[in-house]
């Protein structure tokens, strides 16, 4: 348990929700943003929060990519430790290969976060 800033459970609420594609299972996988996700699930955040959400609102883009980055970074680990995450051996040949899939579809969606980012700013 922790005391955190929602900014942390909202970036990651944002980043898998508006997310298009597997980070996970697929082979190959590139996801990307969708903004439309983003938008409404920002607006209904923002119709239960009202006033008392404010300050955070200009990092909710930032929280999002630091998740995106940690989780990247979490996959790159067990690249190395080779024990936390399922994997899937029907589709890669070992938990590395599939670890090192899902980092780079976390980069991939990194990226994509970044080319939207004024649009998802703009929300």
């Amino acid at each position: 348990c922790t005391t955190h800033t929602p900014l942390a459970d909202l970036g990651d609420a944002l980043g898998g929700d508006a997310m298009v594609g597997s980070w996970c299972s697929t082979r190959g996988s590139k996801p990307k943003v969708r903004v439309s996700a983003f938008r409404a699930a920002l607006q209904g955040h923002y119709g239960a929060m009202g006033s008392s959400f404010t300050q955070e609102r200009q990092y909710l883009v930032q929280a999002v990519k630091l998740i995106v980055l940690e989780l990247a970074a979490r996959f790159f680990i067990d690249c190395f430790e080779d024990s936390y995450f399922h994997w899937d051996n029907v589709v890669y040949p070992s938990r590395r290969a599939h670890n090192a899939a899902r980092v780079r579809a976390q980069v991939y969606f990194y990226n994509d976060l970044v080319r939207k980012e004024g649009s998802l700013r703009s929300i």
